[in-house]
């Protein structure tokens, strides 16, 4: 072979010899095939499809459960209210067998008070002072009447100078236009006084008493003659009816009216709903000898189901109040 020969047969593999490591580089940093990328987004899919199953199936469960669950805490509620309720039940009660309660003249002279009128139950006549502070009347088993204070009370605690204002611990005391008539239970233990608080009377209206430092022992003043140390002051009591009204052959409203039984303050109120209940699963049970018309005193049971919007059993509700 000649030079020129060696020469054309070098020229003819020169391409191959440059050509050759650039190939073998990019075949080292290729991409994904289209069966690969058709790999991945299947097993995409196939993630995306278990989330979206897990989603919508807790999404279901919580709509199925929050008829419930709302309705357990509206139960929660009429709890707190029937528990308020009972817990006030004869506080302050004056009794038929005590010191007799007497109002005031515009003279100043003492004069017998009068509560407002109250309901016959069946021919129940109800009366005011009844013959024990924690009286109550069962009508069937489904509906109960008894006496509650609602409002506040306050204890004189000195008189400076033997005069008003009165330094006295109050709690809740006001002179508001419902919540203004109260009893003042004197310390001489000679009778009972009526009386409506007016407006400035008192130096703080509406004040807790629960927050006290160790040394306070009041912590306003009321302006009013007549009072002594040792007196207490306590909101005239309401007459509490607690019963059901249907709403459907389902259910029913658990309710209570109040009647005031002072005439000054007339804070009356009726068919206040405390819960949605299971129709007829309201009942009041006496702790005793139970008959059609039950007036007793002490302690009931109190039943009742609460129910969701669809009328469905959410929480039975069972206590005993005793006294």
């Amino acid at each position: 072979m000649n030079r020129k020969d060696c020469i054309l047969r070098f020229k003819s593999r020169l391409p191959l010899i440059l050509v050759s490591p650039l190939t073998s580089h990019v075949s080292r940093k290729r991409g994904f095939t289209v069966v690969e990328f058709l790999v991945s987004i299947l097993i995409s899919l196939l993630i995306l499809g278990a989330i979206s199953v897990a989603f919508i199936g807790a999404n279901r469960g919580f709509q199925q459960n929050k008829p419930i669950s709302q309705a357990i805490q509206e139960a929660q509620n009429s709890v707190a209210t029937l528990d308020f309720l009972f817990s006030r039940w004869g506080i302050g009660m004056p009794s038929l067998n005590t010191i007799p309660i007497h109002s005031t003249d515009e003279n100043g002279n003492p004069i017998s008070w009068q509560p407002a009128s109250l309901p016959n139950v069946n021919g129940n006549e109800i009366t005011f002072p009844p013959v024990n502070p924690f009286w109550y009347l069962i009508n069937g088993n489904n509906e109960i009447y008894f006496f509650a204070s609602l409002g506040g009370t306050g204890y004189v605690v000195n008189c400076p100078n033997n005069r008003p204002p009165c330094n006295i611990l109050s709690c809740r005391l006001t002179s508001n236009n419902t919540n203004r008539c109260y009893f003042t239970f004197l310390a001489n233990g000679t009778s009972i006084r009526y009386y409506v608080l007016g407006g400035g009377e008192l130096a703080d209206d509406n004040i807790d008493c629960l927050n006290l430092r160790n040394d306070q022992t009041f912590n306003t003043t009321i302006n009013v003659g007549g009072l002594n140390p040792g007196d207490r002051l306590q909101r005239v009591p309401h007459l509490i009816r607690i019963y059901e009204t249907p709403i459907d052959n389902r259910t029913s409203w658990l309710a209570f009216d109040r009647i005031d039984l002072a005439v000054g303050c007339n804070d009356n109120e009726n068919a206040t709903y405390i819960g949605r209940i299971r129709r007829g699963s309201f009942q009041v049970i006496p702790k005793g000898n139970f008959q059609a018309i039950t007036i007793g005193q002490d302690a009931v049971e109190v039943q009742a189901d609460f129910v969701d919007e669809n009328g469905n059993v959410a929480y039975r509700f069972r206590k005993v109040y005793a006294k």
